[in-house]
């Protein structure tokens, strides 16, 4: 079940380290690089709660198994493409299958823990999961697109998903049992579109305006975002009046506690995917630093964030000084 989690987070960082090589093996543009994790971050989050219910109504067994395959094979079409465009398109499809089987590793959890201490151990290797796959996803990175072999190494870093999906199907099949389906839940498909539809409107001229000095098309996309946003706001309140499952139940965000939480884990990736993705960029192209050497910048920081009480003592010194010595450089 961690191998979802695992793989999901791995694509996100894994990308980091990349980019440039990404960038010159497809011949694209900055915004459409950008574009490269944006659209996997796009198609993850629009799905995401639709991916839940799906495990609900159909079994999270069977929609888990789904996802899986669905991205594995996306991985692998990923590594296959040529443009930037039919990259763009996979990655948005490998974000949205991963929308789909993460949260059936969650709730997996709630169903088979039962009592409170093996869920919260459950839930404590679930986190542990996700610190180091930002970790390994650096790292691999870096790696495997130095690794030169029959095909481009940045090519790699989404066929070595691909062994990995393999024995997940395979161990899903022989080992996970079905849980029980809900069809009572019906799905907000229009609320899927409308969401989607804002968010790529949102976004893609984010990406691309700048480049492309502000057309009018790009301001004009900006203002229609909004306008969908509030579109799909109305629509939602609109079915919770009538008895429907909306997409997003409104009334949560009436609470204090949780608006806060959002505005604290909003700024908290704004700040830190950012300076992950400007880092790596920046030590390749700025410093000529290898994609190798570039993944290990980036351990100490993924363990002091993974155990933050882990005593500076007990790490090595030459990494310590090299990571104080990257840092006082900007």
């Amino acid at each position: 079940m961690l191998s979802a989690p695992l793989l999901s987070v791995i694509d996100v960082f894994i990308i980091n380290i990349a980019i440039p090589s990404i960038k010159k093996g497809v011949r694209a543009t900055d915004a459409e690089v950008q574009l490269v994790i944006a659209g996997y971050l796009l198609g993850y989050a629009a799905f995401l709660i639709t991916g839940g219910r799906a495990g609900d109504h159909f079994g999270r067994k069977k929609v888990f198994f789904w996802g899986m395959l669905a991205f594995t094979i996306t991985s692998c079409l990923c590594g296959l493409s040529m443009t930037p465009f039919q990259l763009n398109l996979t990655r948005f499809l490998q974000g949205m299958s991963a929308s789909f089987m993460v949260p059936q590793t969650i709730a997996f959890i709630q169903i088979l823990f039962t009592e409170k201490k093996d869920r919260a151990k459950a839930i404590g290797f679930f986190g542990i999961t996700l610190g180091l796959a930002a970790v390994i996803g650096q790292v691999l990175g870096g790696y495997l697109s130095d690794t030169h072999w029959a095909i481009d190494g940045w090519r790699l870093i989404f066929f070595i998903n691909l062994p990995i999906g393999i024995v997940t199907l395979w161990a899903t099949l022989k080992y996970v049992t079905e849980t029980k389906s809900n069809h009572t839940n019906t799905f907000d498909y229009t609320g899927v579109i409308i969401l989607t539809a804002a968010l790529f409107s949102l976004i893609y001229p984010l990406a691309q305006g700048r480049e492309a000095g502000w057309p009018l098309w790009s301001i004009v996309l900006i203002i229609f975002s909004f306008v969908l946003f509030v579109f799909f706001i109305v629509n939602q309140k609109r079915k919770l009046a009538m008895g429907k499952n909306p997409l997003i139940d409104v009334r949560l965000f009436r609470i204090k506690d949780f608006n806060i939480g959002l505005v604290a884990v909003l700024f908290h990736f704004m700040l830190h995917t950012s300076y992950l993705l400007l880092s790596a960029i920046y030590l390749q192209n700025g410093h000529k630093i290898s994609a190798v050497d570039c993944g290990l910048y980036f351990i100490i920081p993924g363990l002091l964030l993974w155990h933050p009480r882990l005593p500076h003592q007990n790490l090595s010194s030459d990494l310590v000084n090299g990571y104080c010595s990257l840092v006082s450089s900007y």
